[in-house]
Order: C-alpha cells, then structure tokens, then sequence
C-alpha cells in the first residue's frame, strides 16, 4: 500500500507542479515603451519622451540616455518618475538639432526569481529615436520667405 501511494504521489506532482513549488513571481517591464512626442510654447520646441513601467517591488532606479552619454537634470532637461503609476518622463525644452538621437529610458529593479525566491538586480530598457530639424528661429525664417514668395498662399 505504501508503494502505491509513493506512485499516487508522483504523478500528482508531475500533472500538478505549481502545487509542489512556492510561486514568486515580481515584474519590472514596459506597459508602455517610450513614444516621442513634439511640441511648441512661446516659440520654441519642446519634445517629450514618456514610458510606464510595471514594478512590482519598489524602488526602482530610471535614468534616460542619449546615445551612450547619460542626462542629468538641467534648465532645459526635465525627468520624472511618478512610482504610484509607473509614468517616466523626460522633457527637453529649446531643443535644436544637436538635441536628435537616440533616446532610451532604463528602468533598475529588483526582481524575485521564480524558482529559487531570490532577489535579483535587473535593468530594462526602452527607446525612441527623434530628428530636431532646425529651430524655431529656423522655422520662422522659412515661413517668412516663404510667405515672401508666395503671397496668395493661406
């Protein structure tokens, strides 16, 4: 009898194997992977990156690259990362042409591994590429010839 229930036992964890192992399971990705988005206020131009991030276990780290070259907050370099809804995102004020490039957002976590219950660092990324052309100087001299040469035009 012994024998037979050592069998019954077997089986039930190989048709049941989620009964037999505590699950763990924390999530750092993207809900929502960066979008670009391009604006203008009081004549100059002013793009936006935004990203969520489902992170189970807090805190989690957000930094924004351009290309290899990490931002760092400034004037004209604004980042945010609101936790209770996940919501990373970086404004570049009186952007030109030399702001274009490569922009990725990277989100740090801990993460608990499912099978062993340890805490393991893990980074995620995102990106978006954008092309600044031109200034808003730049795009007022343009419209200003152009208006120049073709005068009937709305």
């Amino acid at each position: 009898m012994h024998h037979l229930y050592n069998r019954i036992k077997v089986y039930l964890l190989f048709l049941y194997p989620h009964i037999a192992t505590p699950a763990y399971k924390t999530e750092l990705t993207f809900i929502r992977p960066v979008e670009v988005s391009l604006k203008k206020a009081d004549e100059e131009q002013i793009v936006e990156f935004e990203a969520q991030i489902l992170a189970d276990v807090q805190p989690i780290q957000v930094t924004w690259m351009v290309g290899d070259r990490e931002l760092v907050q400034s004037d004209r370099v604004e980042m945010t990362y609101l936790e209770d809804t996940g919501v990373a995102r970086l404004v570049i004020r009186k952007a030109s042409q030399p702001d274009s490039g490569q922009y990725t957002c990277m989100a740090t976590g801990e993460v608990v591994e499912p099978t062993t219950g340890r805490r393991l660092s893990r980074t995620i990324t995102s990106s978006a590429t954008v092309l600044v052309e031109g200034t808003a100087f730049a795009e007022n001299l343009f419209f200003h010839y152009f208006r120049l040469f073709f005068p009937n035009m709305p």
